[in-house]
Parts: structure tokens; C-alpha cells; sequence
């Protein structure tokens, strides 16, 4: 069944914006949760009075946690929430976009796991190669390992293997 697009407007009249865009930010998660959030567009009108008010408001439209440690708890609680709803993304009936959306949610936090795991395959793989005698090159000496190249080999892994 179809149905027509749903404009949400929250007005604000000199609130305090933290606990205003809290609560807009919990409706959107729970209708994103429930799969509806496609049908709903958000809107805020400002009616505040105070020019400091509409600097505090914008600045609260998109804050980011102040601390590293609120930072990696709010990416907890997310990604938690993400992996949860797998069951529902893969077998409930949702909207085919609303599937996608929480798929990418999903992936987004699976995908830092899985490039871990292909790196550490991958130099298990080059390792076996190296030890067994066997290689993959036409001519073995054109990339030497030599204790003159022994730093720009370390530079290339702490650049390769952290991020």
C-alpha cells in the first residue's frame, strides 16, 4: 500500500537545543528502527528570539561528541543497533530501501572487521609463498629484501597495516 510522504515540523521557541535535538534524534532512530523512516521528512522552524539561541541551535543541529570516549560509546550503541536489526533486514518484510538502509548500516561496521581479516590472510598467503621457495614473479630479485631496504619496508607496513 502506498502512502503519502509525512512532514514532521518541530518548531523550536528558545529551548535548550541539546535536549530538543535529542529527542527529534531518538523519534528518527526508532522510525528508522521500524523500517518507516522513507516516509517521513524532518523540519525544524526556529522561532527563537535570542541571536545567541540561533547560533546554539545550529551549532546542536549536528554536534559531535565532545570526548573520544562519548564518541566511541555513541558508535557502540549504533553499531549494536545496526547488527541487531540483521534478522529484520535480511527476513523481515520491509520496503526494498529500507532493506538496503539497514544493510548499509550493517556493513559499515562489518567492513573495518573484514579488511582486517583479508590483510592478515593475505600476509599469511605472501608468508607461505616466501617460505616455500615459490614465487609469483617472473624474476625474484627485481623486489630484494636487503637490510638497505630493510626502513622503507617498515614505513610501507606501519602505513599499511594501522589504519
Amino acid at each position: 500500500m502506498k502512502t503519502a510522504p509525512v512532514a514532521l515540523l518541530f518548531p523550536i521557541y528558545n529551548e535548550d537545543p541539546a535536549r530538543f535535538f535529542s529527542g527529534i534524534e531518538v523519534m528518527y532512530e526508532a522510525l528508522e528502527e521500524a523500517g518507516m523512516i522513507e516516509h517521513f521528512t524532518f523540519f525544524v522552524l526556529s522561532d527563537s528570539t535570542d541571536p545567541n539561541r540561533w547560533v546554539e541551535e545550529e551549532e546542536s543541529y549536528e554536534e559531535l561528541p565532545q570526548t573520544l570516549l562519548d564518541f566511541a560509546q555513541r558508535d557502540r550503541r549504533w553499531c549494536q543497533g545496526n547488527l541487531q536489526h540483521a534478522w529484520i533486514a535480511f527476513f523481515g518484510r520491509i520496503p526494498f530501501f529500507s532493506r538496503v538502509h539497514m544493510l548499509n548500516g550493517i556493513y559499515a561496521y562489518l567492513a573495518a572487521p573484514l579488511w582486517l581479516l583479508f590483510l592478515g590472510v593475505s600476509t599469511l598467503i605472501a608468508y607461505s609463498w616466501e617460505s616455500s621457495g615459490l614465487t609469483l614473479l617472473a624474476r625474484p630479485n627485481v623486489l630484494p629484501i636487503s637490510p638497505d631496504s630493510l626502513p622503507i619496508h617498515g614505513l610501507t607496513v606501519l602505513l599499511w597495516y594501522p589504519p
